[in-house]
C-alpha cells in the first residue's frame, strides 16, 4: 500500500529488491506505532477486547462472526438463537462486492517476514 499507494495493488516482484533494505525498519516502525496504539486504546483500562484476524474471517468467516457476536453480547454461545440464526444466514448468502481486493492469496508475501518480525 505504501509502496504503490493503492489498496488494491502489490509492488512487483522484480522492484522489491529497490525497497527490500528499508522493508525491515519500515515494518519495525510500524509495528511499534500499532503496539502503542493498542496500549492506549485497547489496553488502557483493560476494557474488554476481540480481535479479528481478516485472512480468518476471510478464509472461514461463520466461526470469527459467531465468536464476535458472543463477545458483543458477552453470552458464552449463540447457537440456535435468533443472532446465531443472522451470522448463518450472512455467511451462506452471496455477500455484495463493495470493495474488490487484488487478486492474490492469504500470507502471499509472508516470506518476506522473519520469525522476529
Amino acid at each position: 500500500m505504501v509502496a504503490t499507494r493503492t489498496h488494491n495493488l502489490s509492488i512487483a516482484d522484480s522492484d522489491w529488491g529497490k525497497v527490500s533494505t528499508v522493508f525491515v525498519d519500515f515494518i519495525k516502525q510500524e509495528i511499534e506505532v500499532w503496539r502503542d496504539f493498542m496500549k492506549f486504546w485497547a489496553l488502557k483500562d483493560e476494557i474488554p477486547t476481540h480481535i479479528i484476524r481478516y485472512e480468518d474471517i476471510m478464509e472461514d468467516p461463520e466461526p470469527v462472526l459467531k465468536k464476535l457476536i458472543e463477545f458483543v453480547l458477552n453470552v458464552k454461545d449463540i447457537t440456535g438463537t435468533k443472532a446465531g440464526r443472522y451470522v448463518e444466514l450472512a455467511v451462506r448468502e452471496k455477500r455484495p462486492q463493495n470493495y474488490k481486493p487484488r487478486e492474490g492469496k492469504v500470507n502471499a508475501n509472508s516470506e518476506r517476514y522473519s520469525e522476529d518480525l
